[in-house]
This record gives structure tokens, sequence and C-alpha cells, in this order.
């Protein structure tokens, strides 16, 4: 369903950019990896998905225009089918400069087996657990790097996809939160009890 959501064929590799289309998240930088990575893959479709600053994204439109790569990228604008669109989605790629705290949508693709590619900043590291997957903030070459190494190696790919899952529900499952709660608060009863 997500993939006739987002019109691709089965064959083609979808790497996404999903969030806010604002400077410091950016979608830039993922533009330009993709102009370095399409020569070389010519089966791969880009997909922004989010909403943001209309004049920032109009220039986003204009670069892609400009590296002749129109025909490769989908704009998507908001979407309330997230959750949908992950589970059509090959590589997930958060680029973001700077801000980020614990990003949810790292959390969300991992959980639905996408494979997620990551700037080194904020949580991001943590979150991923994958050092293959941590590039350097504003970095296109270095992601295209990763994004050409999982299009030439689709068993890591598929492995990374399973981790994903694997840690996701490790980590983040509601009885993991359950657990961790608990243990927090017998550890401060404790320490209550001590004094």
């Amino acid at each position: 369903r997500a993939r006739a959501v987002m019109e691709l064929e089965p064959e083609t590799i979808a790497i996404a950019f999903v969030g806010r289309v604002v400077v410091w998240k950016g979608v830039d930088v993922f533009i330009e990896a993709a102009k370095l990575l399409k020569a070389s893959a010519p089966s791969v479709k880009f997909v922004v998905i989010g909403g943001g600053e209309a004049e920032f994204l109009k220039t986003l439109q204009e670069s892609v225009v400009q590296y002749d790569l129109q025909g490769d990228f989908l704009w998507m604008g908001p979407r309330q089918d997230i959750e949908l669109l992950l589970n059509g989605i090959d590589v997930l790629t958060v680029c973001s400069k700077r801000g980020e705290g614990f990003p949810n949508i790292i959390g969300e693709a991992l959980a639905s087996g996408t494979v997620v590619v990551a700037t080194d900043v904020g949580d991001n590291r943590s979150i991923v657990r994958n050092d293959q997957l941590i590039v350097p903030p504003n970095d296109p070459t270095r992601i295209s790097v990763v994004w050409q190494f999982l299009l030439d190696n689709p068993g890591d790919r598929s492995k990374f996809e399973k981790d994903g899952i694997t840690l996701s529900s490790k980590l983040y499952s509601v009885e993991h939160m359950v657990n961790q709660t608990d243990r927090m608060l017998t550890d401060l009863v404790s320490l209550q009890n001590e004094r």
C-alpha cells in the first residue's frame, strides 16, 4: 500500500527524508547527496515528506530542477500516514545539521524495519547504534557513500532492517519503559530510605 501511495515501482529503492523542511534539518544536504548518488543509481527515487518554510522549499525544489533530478524526487508535503509510508521506504536519512534531541522518526523507522542513515548530532548515534550508518553533519559525500554501500550490499541492508526492529522492540517497547521506570523509582525510594 505504501509503495502504491508513493507511486513507486517494486524494484525502485526509496530513500527518504521525513521531517520539517527547515534549514537546520539539512534537506539541502539530502539533495546534494542525491546528486552525487544518482549517476550510479538510476533505480533510486528520493522522497521528501514534510512541510515547512515555503520560500526554503521553493529554493530546494529549484535546486532539484537545476541538478536535473526533478524526475527522481517526490515531494509529498506534510502527511498524517507516516506509519504507513515508512513501510514503503528503504532508507530513511536524517540530515540534521544541529538541534536534534531524540528524533522520533528514527525510532519509528527502526520499528518499521527501515534502515536509518543519520548525522552525528543530538542522540542520533545512541538511537541508531550502528557506526556504519552515522555520518558527519553537512557531509553529502559521506551520505552518498553510505547510500551506495546499502545499494551494493542488499544482505547488509536486510541485516540492518532486522537489527533495527530488534533494537526498537528491546529498548523502546512499553515493557522496557515500564521496567526502567520501576527500576528508577525503586532506586529513588532506596535513596530516600537511606537518608
